[in-house]
């Protein structure tokens, strides 16, 4: 998060959108800074509707930082449980759900320095012996598994990614992003091009073996606030609830504002009255009321999907295509695929950036 204000702009009314707008329930942030003193105000603020569990270093404030925010709209906040590991790195959550049924998440925010990482994992383990296990493991950990998960391609030490390797054994975790595209290459930080421009994906969302079947819709989308780093997603059921399809279709309000779609639509009611006036002296199966004016609900109905399709940001899934055949293009080189994607990346930032402040202000 890079701590709470860009500019003069507080990013907390920005964050209480974020998990409105896309129905989070859960958010895990880090680089927080964020005092004790803060985090009683923001809990009771009238007009954000989250509430939010953090950690701090008390001996570095203004330095890493480590927080679980619940969306007040969708999960209550009796009865939550804290335990906090590792000041601002690492912080247990025991939070009610279904039933008797609680979700235990462990947030992370994993030191960079390559010793100090290794030994973070060893300090997590070791801590986590009298605690309750987590069925989530999230955050920024600072390091990756795989070489392909870094631009260019760099396989992190083996002293931290074997600790962190034995630590997800222990707990009978797997990264879900990957369980689910296993062949795909994404990134979730980029450095600036001044910086020398690297990416990587370092932000993870790991699931014990009960909870990942009931887990879909994975992600990794710009979040809609000044950051470096890409927000990870997934939309995480209970085994114990009943399935639940997609529902019926339902027209979106921003398409009645199309005034090209207004003008089609009051076309097909012309020639809709048309053909009930000629349906009078003429009735048959083929020409009747009830035939003409299912057909006309079939054309407008499709007549909205279409504009609808065409009026969600187009420009956001070209540039997410393009970006990903950058990355999958075995004839470019390396340095070619880094300075492409991160140009697009920084593309997609800002268009979601300008995308949230417009919800936010409407």
């Amino acid at each position: 998060m890079q701590g709470r204000w860009h500019g003069n702009s507080d990013k907390w009314p920005h964050i209480n959108q974020l998990v409105k707008e896309q129905k989070i329930g859960i958010l895990c942030l880090q680089e927080m800074h964020l005092s004790d003193e803060e985090k009683d105000t923001l809990n009771s603020s009238p007009g954000l509707q989250i509430h939010v569990i953090s950690s701090i270093d008390p001996t570095h404030p203004n330095a890493k930082g480590v927080a679980i925010i619940i969306n007040k709209r969708l999960l209550g906040t009796t009865g939550i449980k804290m335990h906090q590991l590792i000041p601002g790195r690492a912080l247990l959550s025991v939070i009610p759900w279904r039933d008797d049924n609680p979700i235990k998440i462990l947030a992370i925010y994993a030191p960079n320095d390559t010793q100090q990482n290794q030994y973070f994992w060893d300090h997590v383990q070791s801590k986590l012996r009298s605690l309750p296990k987590p069925n989530i493991m999230l955050g920024d950990f600072n390091i990756v598994e795989d070489a392909l998960d870094r631009l260019p391609p760099k396989a992190d030490p083996p002293g931290p990614s074997t600790l962190l390797h034995e630590l997800k054994t222990h707990l009978h975790l797997k990264d879900g992003w990957r369980h689910e595209n296993p062949d795909s290459l994404i990134y979730t930080f980029a450095q600036s091009a001044l910086q020398g421009g690297s990416q990587s994906r370092i932000n993870h969302i790991y699931l014990d073996s009960e909870l990942l079947p009931y887990s879909k819709e994975w992600d990794v989308s710009p979040p809609g606030i000044h950051t470096d780093h890409q927000l990870v997603s997934a939309r995480i059921s209970s085994k114990r609830m009943p399935y639940v399809g997609k529902g019926r279709w339902s027209l979106p309000l921003y398409v009645l504002k199309d005034e090209e779609l207004g003008d089609k639509i009051l076309d097909l009611g012309r020639t809709l009255h048309c053909e009930i006036n000629e349906s009078k002296d003429q009735h048959t199966n083929e020409l009747n009321l009830q035939t003409a004016f299912s057909l006309f609900k079939q054309e407008t109905i499709k007549l909205c999907r279409t504009t609808a399709k065409k009026l969600i940001p187009k420009k956001k899934n070209k540039l997410r295509a393009q970006q990903k055949a950058t990355l999958d293009d075995p004839n470019l080189s390396t340095e070619d695929k880094k300075v492409v994607s991160l140009h697009i990346q920084e593309k997609l930032n800002q268009l979601e950036i300008m995308q949230h402040e417009r919800a936010r202000d409407h």
